[in-house]
């Protein structure tokens, strides 16, 4: 008889940076705003999840579908800077962090309250 264990996120592996983490993906900088992961396709049955899976966009670098989720889940993270980026977790170098920066704890916990309030809408 087999024991089927818990399938663990990827996260759980290695560091997800916290909202208000400054990095540099690419050529570009970036403040974290929020985590994603790829999009699991819906339960068959579902018609409306259906149409609304077929018709979401392939987006970011690998071109998957992508649903906003909570830091322990993610396997990319969307920044803001010059231009707005979407990256895979593994090819981002954190390079500080927002408090570094004139912002106060208050303001980095409204913005992961934010980034929190997105957690299962999906990128179009």
């Amino acid at each position: 008889m087999s024991v089927k264990r818990r399938r663990r996120t990827v996260s759980r592996y290695r560091f997800v940076p916290d909202v208000g983490t400054l990095f540099e993906y690419k050529s570009g900088k970036y403040r974290l705003t929020s985590w994603l992961k790829e999009r699991t396709s819906p339960i068959s049955g579902d018609w409306l999840e259906s149409v609304i899976y077929d018709a979401q966009q392939r987006v970011g670098p690998d071109h998957k579908k992508l649903v906003f989720c909570r830091r322990e889940e993610a396997t990319y993270v969307s920044g803001v800077g010059v231009t707005g980026c979407i990256a895979p977790i593994e090819e981002i170098r954190v390079t500080g962090n927002i408090l570094d920066h004139g912002w106060t704890r208050e303001m980095v916990d409204d913005e992961r309250r934010c980034a929190l309030a997105l957690v299962g809408q999906i990128v179009f």
